[in-house]
């Protein structure tokens, strides 16, 4: 965040008063991009619920873990979503879309 802080006061010094508008290879054409910054617990078993936690998540329309749909329900400024029962062991992406864009994929272990 020190950074997104840091690009913005940089700008406003340097007079630019029109909102910004940054695109990110991951979709995003309006405002900052979604991310994803935490899954806690990093792994879990199918069924198990999860907490995503990060930027502008709040809009979220689907949630993917390795790219099947999870539901999910938006808390706060987090995300609770439940580990599809039918994901076999291994690593599998999250990937949380929003009506602007999509998260790069975050990594989760699928316990047996």
């Amino acid at each position: 965040m020190t950074g997104r802080l840091l690009v913005l006061s940089a700008l406003v010094a340097l007079g630019c008063s029109s909102p910004m508008t940054r695109v990110s290879d991951y979709g995003a054409t309006e405002g900052w991009p979604p991310a994803v910054n935490s899954i806690k617990p990093e792994a879990g078993h199918p069924g198990a619920q999860i907490t995503l936690k990060g930027d502008y998540l709040g809009d979220a329309k689907q949630v993917l873990i390795g790219g099947e749909p999870a539901t999910f329900s938006v808390v706060g400024s987090s995300l609770e979503a439940t580990v599809p029962k039918d994901l076999g062991p291994g690593s599998v992406n999250v990937v949380v879309v929003v009506p602007r864009g999509k998260t790069a994929p975050m990594t989760f272990h699928v316990v047996p």
